[in-house]
């Protein structure tokens, strides 16, 4: 017996191990650089399918009705604009059954093996992040004469080094006549600090869910964290988190946290650079003409505004995911950089038209319901977490990445929606 006791614990402490490599690989193949590229997609996509059939697991039907829908929207789409590009379908649905089959395989305890991998990453940018600051020259000998030299130490963006546990070089610039500075910023292990800080925020979101507690001892890791992005989009949103949680759990103490925390968020906003100056600069640029406005710089407001000019033409489908239909103008559709757009979330409308996104929408509210009513929080402040979540994908291009892809089902995690169900019933 004390054999099959051993065997036992040595298997379950096999499976966490395992899990926490698959959910890191979740997040790795969404948001950093070594990891994205359609190879690791697709290993990734196997080995969470041979895990799926290893642990049996089995479908839901849900996932059907979900695919199917967006492979009617996808068709629809190639009929309308006579236009098939079956490689950015079959991309697509990588992405989406590859979310599916890991959420599956790991269970009602993702949120804890990512709030611990987002810990874990978030203690370690310190390592390199704090350093930079103070003794930038040690930081940048350690570049040039160790980074550069070993696979895959090297450039992913000009001005920037990925070595997969932490990106460096990332900076915040500011110049204004006489006035100007450079500030470091955190980026992680991600792609650019507003990455790093979208993953921070779902992280004290997960964590002030299984803990009831906002301001938990990895919450105040994670709040540091995302100061140290200097990342405007993620300070807005996590205003907005913390003036939703404070107002929801509303007794005298978090009552009067409340006026404090607005009131020291207004002067912060209004003495800091990269939040004030930032956004009025970035509102600017959209007072532009609609001929100008698509030779503007690619803030989030323009690209919100050119993709609503090209949404209106086609509310119902969307435009799609294929080159030749994305865009309304048709002159620059060869030209890259004036066809960029950094809006996740009126990317997403444009793409699948109103239809989808709401689908998208809806079944990720699903998921937060389902979520909170089984860690016993409560569950109207799922709306609050769609809404966070929409403002993440307002600053980043989120939504064609597999993780958040997965929020939309995240429900079908085992214990998640049995629980709902039976409060229902």
């Amino acid at each position: 017996m004390v054999q099959d006791v051993v065997i036992n614990s040595l298997s379950i402490k096999k499976q966490i191990r395992t899990n926490y490599l698959i959910v890191y690989l979740f997040i790795a193949l969404t948001s950093i650089p070594f990891f994205v590229g359609d190879e690791f997609l697709i290993f990734n996509f196997v080995v969470s399918l041979a895990l799926f059939l290893y642990r049996k697991r089995e479908f839901d039907k849900f996932i059907f009705l979900y695919s199917l829908i967006f492979l009617s929207i996808f068709l629809a789409q190639s009929f309308f604009f006579s236009v098939l590009e079956i490689n950015v379908i079959l991309g697509y649905f990588f992405r989406i059954l590859y979310a599916y089959f890991t959420i599956k395989v790991i269970g009602k305890d993702i949120a804890k093996y990512f709030i611990n991998i987002i810990y874990f990453f978030a203690i370690l940018s310190f390592v390199f992040y704090f350093p930079s600051l103070f003794f930038p020259d040690i930081m940048n000998s350690f570049l040039e004469n160790v980074a550069s030299y070993i696979e895959p130490f090297q450039l992913h963006d000009p001005g920037r080094s990925h070595i997969i546990i932490y990106t460096f070089g990332e900076q915040y610039s500011e110049t204004d006549g006489a006035f100007s500075s450079a500030l470091e910023r955190n980026s992680g292990p991600f792609w650019e600090p507003g990455g790093f800080g979208v993953f921070l925020i779902l992280a004290i979101i997960f964590e002030m869910i299984e803990t009831k507690d906002l301001f938990s001892k990895k919450n105040k890791v994670f709040f540091l964290a995302v100061l140290t992005t200097l990342s405007t989009g993620s300070f807005l949103v996590l205003f907005v988190l913390v003036i939703f949680y404070l107002f929801i759990y509303r007794d005298p103490k978090k009552l009067l946290l409340l006026g404090v925390f607005l009131i020291i968020s207004i002067v912060i906003y209004l003495n800091t650079f990269f939040l004030n100056a930032k956004v009025e600069r970035q509102f600017a640029y959209t007072r532009a003409s609609s001929v100008s406005l698509y030779y503007a710089p690619r803030t989030r407001f323009v690209s919100a505004q050119l993709d609503l000019i090209d949404f209106y033409n086609n509310p119902v489908l969307g435009r799609g995911r294929f080159a030749a239909t994305r865009f309304d103008n048709k002159e620059l559709e060869q030209d890259l950089l004036l066809n960029h757009r950094n809006n996740g979330t009126t990317n997403l409308l444009v793409e699948f038209g109103f239809f989808g996104f709401l689908t998208f929408f809806v079944s990720m509210y699903r998921s937060f319901k389902a979520y909170c009513f089984a860690k016993n929080f409560k569950t109207g402040f799922a709306l609050v977490l769609v809404l966070i979540v929409v403002l993440l994908g307002f600053s980043q291009m989120i939504f064609l990445k597999p993780f958040f892809i997965g929020l939309s089902f995240f429900f079908l995690a085992a214990g998640y929606e049995f629980k709902l169900q039976n409060k229902i019933k």
